[in-house]
């Protein structure tokens, strides 16, 4: 039998051995990737906790009674206005205070941790605890960075504050407007269609502004203009807005009941500014140095959320060095010495199967190398090797995971019918809401190779048998 199918086929089996042990060298073994789903009420609640362990006291604008704290005034809760000298105290308020905070934010963020195969090696022949160690410090800053580039969004929904309470205020005035019109109880639907009718502001024009304001945000963090405030001192719907309880606002203040239209418009004019000072404070107080970007934004968060050391005292930031390294220190103080070194066990375990798949495919190499130059009367090889250990990897650290992950609603189900896994059933059900999980790997690159050995096998091991027989024939008749 001629053997040029045989070698054509050997080269194309040799090519899927390269790239198999190449990307088990150099690529991912295994990368998680957790999408975190946080909204205002869960962001509410992180930031409130750690407040809970901190010292108690926030400044600025994490104030728990209200925003932008001391330095850049007050505004309060209850009566949504202005007050230069009061000052948040925390208690039962906080939460809520920190839910209206951060309402409008809404954010998807990936946070990955990366087992590349080198490290996975590296903790075979050297000490394992050091290289988890350092792949932690190198996936926590990974973590910031990602987190640093979120926070646009974050910031947008906190200085969003004022634009939110000029709208709550102006509804308010609507709604008590209707009410002393004999109209009952007023549904929120009917004030919007008020607004819209009476005062010209549709859901559309608030939407607007809302997204004119998280534009100007991400223009000042990316260094793109230093007058962001610009468009609320020139926003219609903004002026519209204030024009509502502007009134009130004067009755309130000087105990009259009719003004004249020049007050009104001088008043509305006095709340307008205001609000575009508020957002200005806003974004000062979240500056370092006179610098304002997304580094000095996420510092002033982790800043206010009153963070402490081990000796309890609150740790003030300054850059982002820092954070990572505290960050990083943190994660390996909460794992612990225990859990670290099981960590390090299961990366060695790891990589000493990594090491075993690659050695798999360059014996499955070597063996196709010296039979297709060497080998005259049988270029074939066997593939048991490459074919039973190229798969694995895939299967057992994506595959398996990923059917697990992708059917916890299924999973939540089954155990929410025992009794006894009740609780299971509600912590799935939690972590699906808020977080979704994806792993991805090189590895397919292997076990790719292994299904195309098994179709390559189909023609070549019918060739493989003819060869051998022919070489037996040839031995007995030599």
């Amino acid at each position: 039998m001629k053997q040029g199918k045989v070698v054509i086929c050997n080269i194309i089996m040799a090519l899927i051995s390269v790239a198999a042990i190449v990307t088990l060298i150099v690529g991912s073994f295994m990368k998680i990737t957790v999408t975190l789903n946080i909204d205002g009420e869960k962001m509410a609640e992180i930031m409130d906790s750690q407040q809970g362990s901190g010292n108690g006291e926030t400044q600025g604008v994490m104030s728990s009674d209200g925003y932008f704290g001391e330095e850049d005034g007050f505004i309060d809760d209850e009566t949504g206005s202005y007050d230069d000298n009061e000052t948040g105290s925390g208690g039962e308020s906080s939460s809520s205070g920190m839910e209206e905070l951060f309402k409008d934010i809404n954010l998807s963020i990936p946070i990955s941790l990366d087992f590349k195969s080198l490290d996975l090696i590296g903790s075979v022949i050297g000490d394992a605890s050091e290289k988890m160690n350092a792949m932690l410090e190198r996936e926590i800053g990974g973590i910031v960075d990602v987190l640093m580039n979120s926070m646009d969004k974050v910031l947008s929904g906190v200085v969003g504050v004022v634009v939110n309470q000029v709208v709550d205020k102006a509804e308010a005035e609507v709604k008590k407007q209707l009410e002393e019109a004999g109209q009952g109880d007023i549904s929120e639907e009917e004030i919007k269609q008020t607004l819209e009718s009476e005062y010209g502001i549709t859901e559309s024009d608030i939407e607007t502004l809302k997204t004119e304001l998280s534009t100007a945000v991400s223009a000042v963090l990316n260094g793109e203009t230093d007058d962001s405030g610009k468009f609320l001192r020139e926003s219609e719907t903004l002026d519209k807005l204030v024009h509502i309880y502007a009134e009130e606002e004067l009755k309130q203040e000087t105990g009259r009941t009719e003004f004249t239209q020049a007050e009104i418009e001088a008043k509305a004019a006095e709340l307008k500014n205001s609000v575009a000072e508020e957002y200005d404070s806003a974004l000062e107080s979240m500056e370092i140095d006179g610098e304002l970007n997304k580094e000095t934004v996420i510092i002033n968060l982790l800043n206010n959320a009153g963070m402490e050391d081990e000796t309890g005292n609150v740790i003030v930031f300054e850059n982002m060095d820092q954070v990572k390294s505290y960050l990083a220190s943190k994660a390996q103080s909460l794992l612990g010495e225990e859990v670290g070194d099981y960590m390090g066990l299961a990366m060695k375990i790891m990589g000493i199967f990594t090491l075993v798949v690659i050695a798999a495919w360059a014996y499955f190499l070597i063996k196709i190398i010296v039979k297709t130059l060497f080998s005259r009367t049988n270029k074939t090889v066997g593939m048991f090797f490459p074919r039973f250990f190229g798969w694995m990897p895939h299967v057992f650290f994506v595959g398996l995971p990923m059917a697990v992950f992708n059917n916890l609603d299924k999973i939540a189900q089954l155990a929410e019918q025992q009794e006894m896994f009740a609780g299971v059933a509600d912590m799935l059900t939690q972590y699906s809401s808020l977080a979704t999980i994806n792993i991805t790997s090189l590895t397919w690159v292997s076990a790719l190779g292994s299904v195309l050995l098994l179709i390559i096998l189909i023609p070549y091991y019918q060739w493989r048998r003819k060869l051998k027989r022919e070489a037996k024939l040839n031995k007995r008749r030599g």
